[in-house]
């Protein structure tokens, strides 16, 4: 195994939810099967980009007519199970982005930036991200918004793997501009609604700890099963038995 290895929030999630998923998927290359939840979000994802893209906003308010059509210029349709299924999944995208609109279309104002490329080191260790949305505050203070539109945090189960990914974002925009944002906010769009979670010294030595720890397991080829909730449901259930 490399001794310098490049690590991404998505990765290090991996191996915390289980290190043999992350041997099949990142050392072993494995494929994986196309999931109607991630089309559907980074549809989402691609429209709100254009919504807050500072250098296509600017001076202009957005129109929720524009944002429909956009759906479907950016629709991707792999991973659903039928016909119905992508067509329900488009409406639930347009009624979505709909209620979006109407909470925050009166407060609009462009991003700082979207789909800001991070890069940090740690002791070595290569971590590489992308922030969702990056808001400039009064007083020249900034806040880092990143979008879910699946189920799978909510207010009431949010855990320490769930705020690594605002710990990296933070640290990753730290490492850029040589402060702290001053927020760190999930946005569930399912539910509409914006979460802020504060974070402090102790997130953020953990935080390193625990990328240092994932680094050293993953040298060390430290891939042991951990069976969970997931289990049922990975792309490599087959080969993991076997």
């Amino acid at each position: 195994m490399e001794k310098n290895i490049n690590l991404s929030y998505s990765k290090i999630g991996t191996f915390l939810e289980c290190p043999k998923k992350y041997y099949f998927q990142y050392v072993l290359k494995l494929p994986t099967k196309p999931k109607y939840y991630y089309s559907f979000g980074e549809t989402i994802h691609k429209v709100l980009e254009d919504m807050y893209n500072p250098s296509k906003s600017l001076n202009k308010l957005p129109r929720l007519s524009e944002l429909l059509l956009l759906v479907d210029e950016y629709w991707i349709g792999t991973g659903f199970w039928n016909e119905e299924h992508e067509e329900e999944a488009k409406s639930e995208a347009k009624e979505l982005l709909r209620d979006f609109y109407k909470k925050n279309i009166f407060a609009f104002k462009p991003a700082f930036s979207v789909e800001e490329k991070i890069y940090f080191n740690i002791c070595g260790i290569n971590i590489a991200g992308k922030i969702d949305r990056i808001d400039k505050l009064p007083g020249n203070e900034f806040e880092i918004i990143d979008y879910k539109t699946g189920d799978g945090i909510s207010t009431s189960n949010i855990n320490f793997i769930d705020r690594l990914q605002l710990i990296i974002y933070s640290l990753g925009f730290k490492a850029k501009y040589s402060f702290r944002a001053k927020l760190t906010s999930w946005y569930f769009l399912k539910k509409n609604e914006k979460l802020t979670i504060e974070l402090n010294e102790e997130d953020f030595l953990k935080g390193e700890e625990t990328i240092k720890e994932v680094s050293k397991r993953i040298i060390d080829s430290s891939f042991e099963r951990k069976e969970n909730e997931f289990c049922q449901y990975c792309d490599f259930i087959e080969a993991c038995q076997e």
